[in-house]
């Protein structure tokens, strides 16, 4: 598998899983609007692409981080794209996938299903070299057939069970001049074609998006007060997702990393289990011998 795997981590041996968060279901949805979409209309700059901006609480940081976005007065410049999460539930009636209460393996690591396994080359190889070596006259390295192999040594790579939920995204797109609006809502309501379904992928993990039927228009064109004047459309998404592990909270690994058995051995201990060696009748009749 290549270093450079979409979606995954490659140490050298075996793929891990990037976690699948509210961190990365916002930043999916962020990058659709503001790289895939990527609006641009009619400004008195000329053709210009229209700034995309995630709402959050922070404004004073936003006014101090993004000082291109606001006038002297710190009034928004218009045209503007913002995206905020409005909200999530968790429906059991949408399971998902893996619904199923698999419990995780009662151990300090945990894991609940395997997502992908590696062969670990050099025991495997170590196997087969001491099967062939008891094989009598042969010598050579590694003689043992493949069919023959029964000793294969695997990396399995488990995570924690999927959480399946429904989060709600509410777009807002506000301009001064109605051809802006028409430019920027187009992309839209065509993007998805006859549906309003689309797929989103971000770090190897896939999500569902849904953009709901009705686009909410507001505008205060019609009061003719001196207030400057806006037009704005509001776009709702509902994002099919799901959370893995606990995030920063999580005491346990999210990709856990374990190696099947392929040899059992039980080794004899004597003194443990409070027996006399075998040789010790011949060590003591030795011994009265020599006094």
């Amino acid at each position: 598998m290549p270093n450079d795997y979409k979606g995954m981590v490659h140490d050298g041996e075996v793929i891990y899983l990037q976690p699948s968060n509210l961190d990365n279901i916002d930043s999916a949805v962020f990058e659709w609007v503001d790289e895939s979409l990527n609006l641009s209309c009619e400004t008195h700059e000329g053709f210009q692409k229209t700034p995309v901006v995630w709402v959050s609480a922070e404004r004073a940081f936003q006014v101090k981080n993004n000082k291109e976005l606001r006038d002297r007065d710190g009034a928004l410049i218009f045209p503007i794209i913002t995206v905020a999460r409005t909200g999530y539930t968790k429906d059991r009636a949408k399971k998902g996938a893996v619904y199923a209460p698999i419990p995780a393996v009662p151990d300090y690591r945990g894991g609940s299903i395997k997502i992908t396994h590696e062969i670990n080359q050099e025991k495997t190889a170590n196997f087969a070299n001491a099967d062939a070596y008891k094989q009598g006259s042969i010598r050579q390295i590694n003689f043992v057939l493949p069919k023959e192999r029964k000793k294969v040594v695997k990396k399995h790579v488990s995570v924690p069970i999927p959480v399946y939920i429904d989060v709600t995204y509410e777009i807002a797109i506000k301009t001064q001049f109605q051809t802006q609006m028409n430019q920027l809502v187009t992309p839209f309501v065509t993007n998805t074609g006859g549906l309003n379904y689309f797929p989103l992928r971000r770090n190897g993990h896939f999500y569902e998006v849904f953009i709901q039927q009705e686009y909410s228009s507001e505008d205060n064109v019609g009061t003719l007060n001196e207030e400057e004047r806006t037009y704005q459309t509001k776009v709702q998404l509902k994002v099919l997702a799901y959370l893995i592990g606990d995030g920063t909270n999580q005491a346990q690994p999210i990709n856990v990393v374990r190696e099947n058995p392929v040899e059992i051995r039980i080794t004899r201990e004597n003194a443990n289990l409070g027996e006399k060696p075998e040789l010790y009748d011949l060590f003591r009749k030795y011994r009265e011998l020599g006094e």
